[in-house]
């Protein structure tokens, strides 16, 4: 019990993983969000991306340590909270006797796949699709996979100068609905709309997007775009290039965010009729009333709180069950196996792979597991 009672109270080392902090995405915003509330809160965090740029220059400005080497890390960490395979691997295997969890942002992206070594004690996935896929990979426990859907940092939006007004004049295509672009900025042309951009190149991307939506009505948007979005008190046509959901509601909200306004909400077809049709349901007084509701059901704090909790959790769990090395080492070659490549094809020579950047490696490696569309998925939202 007094073990019990000293994790509970006393401040955490949390090592956070992420395959690239540097274009604004989806987990980027996550890391940084997550490691700005654990240091406000007094625990010590330290970031580990193989890839740093500007989200990682963000994080240490404010004095969070971020690093691309973990033989730079000397201290070993509480707890490893991992997003994204390969580098929630790099960690454990760096710090072998330290409880891990595995967070899922997406469905399909192989950056994404669950790690499936005994140092994970618990399983995160941010809406239902990255849950089932958590619980259909061989040699995890079902028991021990959590839904914790995205949350908000109210703080970083700012308070709307005006109120919404009775039809939509200023429009945004954020995010992965910015591939819509060209058919959204038709739509709205013809409604007498302007419409913003923000996500369809490196230089429409920002890290602060909430100081345009805040001065925005509409916005086209999914994931966790779309949620930040409601939070601006905007209305929100949830949408992207695999497909449209519709006008988000009360009546919808709930179900789909679940389902982080993704992949399974995306059930109608992206056409200029659908997505004319979806504006006209636009409703000033509607859509206040669904961002003050999102407001006080999805703040961060909510569930950086149920994070601390499985924190505590894990690590009093691996102190029951203590990994053995034999354990450890088999483990870390299935894992290998799974995510290395089986075959050398000419451009992945020694030769060449000495020569060559991690971004070309990667790009190379498009048959293995990991690597598959991971490129993409660390400079977008979620998948789902």
């Amino acid at each position: 019990m007094k073990f019990w009672g000293a994790i509970r109270s006393r401040r955490l080392r949390v090592l956070i993983t992420n395959f690239a902090m540097t274009s604004p995405g989806g987990t980027q915003s996550v890391t940084r969000d997550l490691a700005r509330k654990l240091m406000a809160s007094g625990h010590s965090v330290v970031v580990y991306s193989p890839l740093v740029g500007a989200m990682g220059e963000e994080l240490r400005q404010i004095g969070i340590t971020v690093v691309d080497d973990l033989c730079a890390v000397t201290e070993a960490p509480d707890i490893i909270h991992g997003h994204h395979s390969i580098p929630t691997a790099e960690a454990i295997i760096r710090f072998p006797n330290v409880p891990a969890i595995s967070v899922c942002h997406a469905w399909l992206a192989g950056v994404e796949a669950p790690v499936v070594l005994p140092q994970v004690q618990y399983y995160v996935g941010v809406d239902e699709a990255c849950v089932d896929r958590i619980r259909q990979t061989a040699g995890i426990d079902p028991e021990r996979v959590r839904l914790i859907p995205n949350g908000v940092v109210l703080d970083r939006i700012q308070k709307r100068n005006r109120s919404l007004p009775d039809r939509p004049q200023r429009a945004v295509a954020f995010g992965k609905a910015a591939k819509l672009a060209p058919m959204l900025a038709k739509v709205c042309t013809d409604l007498g709309m302007d419409i913003q951009i923000i996500g369809g190149s490196p230089e429409q991307l920002t890290s602060t997007p909430e100081t345009i939506l805040v001065n925005s009505d509409l916005v086209f948007a999914s994931a966790r775009a779309a949620l930040e979005s409601i939070c601006a008190g905007c209305a929100v046509v949830v949408c992207d290039a695999r497909g449209v959901a519709g006008m988000a509601t009360e009546e919808n909200f709930d179900r789909w965010r679940t389902r982080n306004f993704g992949l399974r909400t995306l059930t109608l077809p992206p056409t200029a009729k659908t997505i004319r049709a979806e504006i006209e349901r636009y409703d000033a007084v509607a859509a206040t009333a669904l961002a003050t509701r999102a407001r006080r059901e999805t703040d961060f704090e909510l569930g950086f709180t149920r994070y601390l909790k499985f924190y505590r959790r894990a690590i009093k769990r691996l102190a029951k069950r203590p990994v053995s090395i034999e354990q450890h080492a088999i483990a870390v070659s299935a894992f290998l196996r799974n995510v290395l490549p089986r075959s050398l094809s000419p451009e992945l020579s020694m030769e060449a792979v000495g020569r060559d950047t991690v971004g070309k490696l990667l790009s190379l490696m498009d048959e293995n597991l990991y690597l598959k569309n991971s490129l993409a998925a660390a400079q977008l939202d979620s998948d789902t």
